[in-house]
């Protein structure tokens, strides 16, 4: 609180105004896409281009999917490679190893065998199996002694170990040891030989392991499934695939489309935006009273037709409102003279009474109303002519507070007699000159401070004012009266409104305040009004400073 009274208002703390900041910033956006069709517009092309260019992206990844990948993936394996890793079982296991397995004295070699033989199926260390492949459902590695009996299986549920290859599930390698026995026989062949077989998606190898006569020790049978250019790819392939080609897809789909789509969809959004902001503009225009104000239509589509008809709309529109300034014009002069022969008659018929005798009160209702609707006329005609632009507005260098004091001085003793207000001039003498029509400054005055008696109680007040603002001079009339509904400021303006506020007050509504406005605005002010229910209302208006010339 200040030594007057007057609470000074806090500055919010520092986290809350960046708050707001923040979700101002935040929310801007979003505020400009709602408000400006033509962000919509570009929003809108830029939509559809990242659209198309995800629809081009999604159709070549499952073409890439569907097509190039499985017929363009190599073979998990190959004949050449399953007989190496054949062979390097074959080296791997020893005769000594096989030996011993026979013999049933096979100790920690039987572990090591399996180890061996699981190993290659399931790919192993690099340096042990140089040709890595994924075990599937169809791989196994077998040793058989060279009478067909399985010493070791990579799979005992499949081979059994101690029984006949050829009693396996696994047809493959039973043909590929039925094979080997009619080429080479079980224990006749040369050392380091191999046969190999095949089946839909399948290939078998069978490799002799030497003795040291040069005789057959044993058999390594490994089988290996998925061969062939139908075999998927390794998923860490497929996933290195996928990456590289989405984002080739980016460079070569969504950056170009948007790259090409924004300038375009600015330049286009920008052309539509052009042509609705004329419309904009020009609609402003007429609602401020210029229905001269017409639009380009610039084409054929909705909005040129849009232009078209606006344009129409306001020729006709235009067209009446001279009709209507020049009816106006017209009765209001018409009706002065057989107004003036009634007001004649009465004035004749009151002086024509007797002397000290009371008039009839017929005829001073005739005298009063008459007077009003000759001020209504009067009225009618001056605003008929400033819609026309025909009154006549000569500015000069005018002191407001001579003119203050000269509308007080005729009005002040009918507000005390007749309302019991009082009615002062405050503009100081010092004041700088308004470039302004004395006569137009004076009606202006005159019609704000009998508006506001019309409002303002007895025992109220009614007070003329002025000061300087910057270039312009700002003259006040306030008042203690009744005063204005919020909703209803920017409407007392309008001709022959009547407020809430008045109604129950004689001769409330009317042109005086729409006069009032026109008048002050054709000597290049403006006017405005505060109020407040109960407390009473004030009006402002602007003239420019009269400048000492030379």
């Amino acid at each position: 609180m200040t030594a007057t009274g007057q609470t000074v208002p806090t500055e919010a703390p520092l986290p809350t105004r960046l708050a707001r900041l923040l979700g101002s910033g935040l929310t801007a956006p979003v505020r400009i896409y709602r408000r400006r069709i033509y962000a919509q517009l570009i929003v809108s092309h830029l939509a559809v281009a990242l659209l198309m260019a995800v629809l081009l992206t999604v159709g070549a990844f499952g073409l890439l999917l569907t097509v190039i990948i499985p017929n363009a993936a190599p073979p998990a394996v190959s004949s050449a490679g399953v007989a190496e890793q054949a062979r390097l079982l074959s080296h791997l296991i020893t005769a000594d190893d096989v030996a011993r397995l026979q013999s049933g004295d096979a100790g920690s070699v039987a572990d090591r065998v399996t180890l061996t033989l699981s190993r290659a199926v399931a790919a192993g260390q690099p340096n042990e199996f140089p040709l890595p492949v994924p075990s599937t459902a169809g791989d196994i590695a077998v040793l058989e002694a060279p009478d067909g009996l399985v010493l070791s299986s990579s799979n005992p549920g499949g081979v059994p170990i101690g029984v006949p290859v050829d009693g396996a599930r696994w047809p493959l390698l039973v043909n590929v040891t039925a094979r080997y026995a009619a080429s080479f026989g079980r224990r006749d062949a040369g050392a380091s030989q191999f046969v190999t077989g095949n089946a839909p998606r399948m290939l078998a190898v069978a490799y002799t392991i030497p003795g040291s006569a040069g005789q057959i020790a044993g058999i390594v049978l490994l089988q290996r499934a998925d061969i062939g250019p139908l075999s998927p790819m390794r998923p860490s392939r497929v996933a290195t695939v996928l990456a590289a080609f989405a984002a080739l897809a980016i460079l070569l789909f969504t950056l170009p489309a948007l790259l090409l789509a924004a300038p375009f969809g600015a330049w286009r959004a920008r052309r539509v935006s052009r042509r609705l902001d004329s419309l904009e503009q020009a609609a402003d225009a007429m609602a401020r009273g210029d229905l001269a104000r017409r639009v380009d239509p610039a084409g054929d589509d909705e909005i040129g037709r849009l232009g078209e008809r606006f344009n129409a709309m306001a020729a006709s529109l235009n067209a009446a409102e001279r009709q209507r300034r020049t009816f106006v014009a017209n009765v209001s002069h018409e009706l002065r003279t057989p107004l003036a022969i009634v007001q004649g008659n009465v004035e004749r018929l009151l002086q024509s009474a007797p002397a000290g005798a009371t008039p009839p009160e017929e005829l001073l209702t005739v005298q009063r109303e008459s007077s009003i609707l000759a001020h209504l006329i009067d009225d009618l005609f001056t605003l008929a002519r400033l819609d026309e632009a025909v009154l006549p507005i000569e500015p000069a260098p005018v002191a407001v507070a001579t003119v203050a004091v000269q509308v007080v001085e005729g009005i002040r003793g009918p507000a005390w007699d007749q309302r019991r207000v009082v009615v002062r001039s405050l503009v100081d003498a010092g004041l700088p000159p308004a470039l302004a029509d004395p006569t137009r400054l004076r009606q202006i005055l005159g019609n704000l401070v009998h508006n506001a008696l019309r409002y303002t109680p007895e025992g109220g007040l009614v007070v003329i004012g002025a000061a300087r603002r910057d270039d312009v001079v700002e003259v006040s009339v306030s008042d203690t009266g009744v005063g204005i509904a919020p909703e209803e400021l920017e409407l007392v303006f309008q001709r022959f409104y009547r407020g809430t506020q008045s109604r129950g007050v004689e001769d409330a509504g009317g042109l005086g305040l729409a006069i009032v406005k026109q008048l002050v605005e054709a000597q290049g002010g403006s006017i405005t009004v505060e109020s407040r229910a109960g407390q009473g209302t004030t009006f402002r208006f602007t003239l420019p400073v009269a400048h000492a010339s030379g």
